[in-house]
C-alpha cells in the first residue's frame, strides 16, 4: 500500500470574448493534478480540459470540449528551499495555496502557477486539512534531506 502524501489541486481560467453582432464565445480552461511527495522528490501530475462555448444572437448554443493527456513533472527535494501554506485572511473568496520556493528558476519551466521563484496551487477549502499535513510532511522530508548521511534529527 502506497503511503506517500497525495496534495489534489484544480485551476480555472475563464475568458469571455464579445463580438459586436451580439454573438459571444466563452472558454474554460481546468487544469486537474495531483501533487505527490515521494522518497527524493516530489511529482506533479496535471491533465487540462477546455470547454468552449459558441452562443450566437439568435439563441444558438454549440458547446465543445477539448482534453489534454496528463502530462508528469518530477522536482528533486534538493531544489526545493521550502514549502508553505497561504490561507487567506482579509479576501475571503481566493482559496488556500500551497506554494513551493524553489532554489533555481529552471525548475519552474511548464508548470502551473509558476511565478517569481515559487510556484502554488490552489486547494479547495475542505482538501485545507489536507493540504496542512502535506505542507507538514514536506517540511519533514526537507528537513531530513538537509541531514548529512541521514542521521536522525534532534529533538
Amino acid at each position: 500500500m502506497n503511503t506517500d502524501p497525495i496534495l489534489p489541486f484544480r485551476t480555472r481560467k475563464r475568458v469571455s470574448r464579445h463580438a459586436w453582432t451580439g454573438a459571444m464565445e466563452t472558454v474554460v480552461d481546468d487544469t486537474h493534478g495531483l501533487i505527490r511527495l515521494e522518497q527524493e522528490r516530489i511529482v506533479i501530475e496535471t491533465t487540462r480540459s477546455r470547454r468552449i462555448v459558441k452562443t450566437s444572437a439568435m439563441g444558438s448554443i454549440d458547446t465543445k470540449y477539448e482534453n489534454y493527456p496528463v502530462e508528469t513533472q518530477a522536482i528533486d527535494l534538493s531544489m526545493i528551499a521550502g514549502v508553505s501554506l497561504r490561507v487567506p485572511t482579509w479576501n475571503f473568496w481566493s482559496a488556500p495555496r500551497v506554494v513551493f520556493h524553489v532554489r533555481e528558476m529552471g525548475v519552474l519551466e511548464g508548470l502551473p502557477g509558476a511565478g517569481a521563484a515559487e510556484f502554488s496551487v490552489a486547494v479547495l477549502y475542505r482538501d485545507k486539512a489536507i493540504a496542512n499535513a502535506f505542507v507538514v510532511q514536506c517540511q519533514v522530508a526537507l528537513s531530513r534531506a538537509g541531514l548529512p548521511n541521514g542521521a536522525p534529527a534532534l529533538g
